[in-house]
């Protein structure tokens, strides 16, 4: 079941509105047990049929083990979406979200998270259009869900809409 923690008193988000209609946010949860205690990634796409996710492979693992000084952190702590995979979707689908979980912790966008999320030089999405859902797994079950955007005044990934997941 799940418990939405809103933004504003009288309205959800419309995005976010429609993941939890979709259900998909059991479905996430679905590749977040099965990769624990990796962090899950992967994109939600949005056509005619509504809101569907597609996962991705974790690549950050692969990457520590080619070049542990540069990627650092493990897929305990940290994800990495094969690129090819992501821009191949984007030119076929309509790309909304780039999900992932982190693993027993909340649903926060973290600074990493941030980092990833912007250019360096400009602080302007590196992906333009498309939100950020990251969702929390504690013990392989999903605890809240929340949904961050870009924003032009701040420069930064902004929460707009959460919920708690209940088992």
């Amino acid at each position: 079941m799940f418990q939405p923690s809103r933004t504003s008193e009288t309205t959800m988000d419309s995005l976010f509105d429609r993941i939890v209609a979709s259900g998909v946010l059991r479905d996430i949860e679905a590749q977040g047990a099965a990769e624990y205690p990796s962090e899950a990634c992967g994109v939600l796409v949005e056509d005619a049929d509504g809101i569907v996710a597609v996962p991705f492979e974790n690549m950050q693992d692969k990457l520590h083990a080619i070049d542990p000084e540069r990627f650092t952190r493990t897929s305990r702590t940290a994800y990495n979406l094969n690129s090819l995979k992501l821009e191949r979707i984007r030119s076929e689908r309509n790309v909304c979200v780039i999900y992932h979980s982190h693993v027993e912790c909340d649903a926060y966008f973290s600074d990493e998270d941030q980092a990833g999320a912007v250019t360096p030089d400009t602080s302007e999405p590196v992906i333009p259009g498309v939100d950020y859902l990251v969702i929390s797994i504690y013990d392989r079950k999903a605890r809240e869900a929340n949904l961050y955007r870009y924003s032009s005044q701040s420069k930064r990934y902004e929460h707009v809409d959460g919920t708690e997941i209940e088992a």
